[in-house]
């Protein structure tokens, strides 16, 4: 059913048509009524749709940060890599020893840090590390063998 078709659907149920087929009068608060749940189901529709592209993010961000902490756990204290920020922007960083006992961020200390910040040292989230093509993560067994 196309667009014209429903809205041809939805006049003739709220018109009362006499014996010639002439229009008598319309049911203004039925259109009232119809355009209500329209609303509220186009409404419900756009919810749906955020909190899908929503979990879609996080998942996706959730298998980059295992990645991105392998990578980063791999890593000595001083050597180089790289992230994406928010904004998109890549820098180069190296990595610094913390003391922060939770891990949940790759602390390191740009190379070449913005003019007119404050400090060097950055705390990029896991799935911001870039990861080099030829990284492996080591898959671990879910269930034991027993001899």
């Amino acid at each position: 059913m196309n667009t014209n078709e429903i809205i041809s659907s939805v006049v003739s149920a709220l018109s009362t048509v006499d014996a010639e087929g002439n229009v008598t009068a319309f049911d203004l608060d039925g259109l009232k009524e119809v355009i209500k749940g329209l609303q509220s189901v186009g409404k419900e529709a756009r919810t749906a749709d955020k909190d899908a592209k929503k979990a879609k993010k996080e998942a996706d961000n959730a298998a980059l940060a295992e990645r991105g902490k392998a990578y980063y756990d791999s890593l000595n204290e001083g050597d180089e890599f790289a992230y994406v920020d928010a904004s998109g922007n890549e820098w180069k960083a190296i990595k610094i020893s913390t003391k922060s006992k939770t891990g949940s961020t790759a602390a390191c200390q740009l190379l070449e840090p913005p003019a007119g910040s404050k400090s060097d040292k950055r705390y990029p989230k896991f799935h911001q590390v870039s990861v080099p093509e030829g990284f492996e993560v080591a898959v671990k067994a879910d269930t034991e063998q027993v001899a």
